[in-house]
C-alpha cells in the first residue's frame, strides 16, 4: 500500500472539507504535526486513526485508500511515475511549503507541551532526469503534463503490457 497515495488522498478531502491540518487534527484528538506525517506518507496510519479521518472528512475509507487501483497495485500517479522510468527518467518529488506558522501542542490534559511549525500551503515540484539533465515542473505543469501523458499512444500501450 502506498501511504504517499493515501496521504494525498487525506490532504485532497481535508481541502475540499476547508479544512487545516490542525483543525482536522483536533476533530480527531491527533496533533496537526500527526496529520502532517500521515499527509506526507511518512508513518503507517492505524485503522482506528484512518477510519475516524474517514468519518470527520464525510468520505468512505475506502476512497482515502484508493481501493478502485489496489487490484493494479498502484494507482495513476505511480503508474506515470513507472512509465518515466521504464523510458529512462528518474522521476523526484520535492515537496515545499509556501506558507506557514506556529501553533501550541497540547497534551490530553489541555496543557501546552510546545510549538510546532504548521504548513498552511503546500506545493511540489517534480524533477525529471535522464542523461544527466534534470527538468523541472511545477505541480500545475505536471499535473497538466500527466494528462498529456495519459492520452499518449505510448503510455497506452505500456500500460496494456503492464497493467493486469
Amino acid at each position: 500500500m502506498d501511504y504517499k497515495i493515501i496521504g494525498a488522498n487525506i490532504r485532497k478531502y481535508r481541502k475540499q472539507n476547508k479544512l487545516t491540518q490542525t483543525e482536522l487534527g483536533k476533530l480527531i484528538g491527533k496533533t496537526e504535526s500527526s496529520i502532517r506525517k500521515y499527509e506526507r506518507g511518512y508513518v503507517i496510519i492505524p485503522l482506528d486513526v484512518l477510519n475516524k479521518i474517514a468519518d470527520v472528512l464525510n468520505v468512505p475509507a475506502y476512497r482515502i485508500i484508493d481501493v478502485s487501483n489496489i487490484s493494479m497495485g498502484v494507482n495513476s500517479l505511480e503508474l506515470i511515475k513507472k512509465f518515466l522510468e521504464s523510458i529512462g527518467y528518474i522521476c523526484e518529488y520535492v515537496y515545499d511549503v509556501e506558507k506557514w506558522h506556529y501553533e501550541d501542542e497540547f497534551d490530553k490534559s489541555g496543557n501546552t507541551v510546545g510549538r510546532s511549525q504548521v504548513a498552511d500551503e503546500e506545493t511540489y515540484t517534480v524533477e525529471l532526469t535522464k542523461n544527466g539533465e534534470t527538468t523541472a515542473y511545477t505541480q500545475e505543469e505536471f499535473e497538466k503534463f500527466q494528462e498529456d501523458i495519459e492520452q499518449s499512444v505510448d503510455y497506452l500501450v505500456w500500460k496494456k503490457e503492464h497493467v493486469k
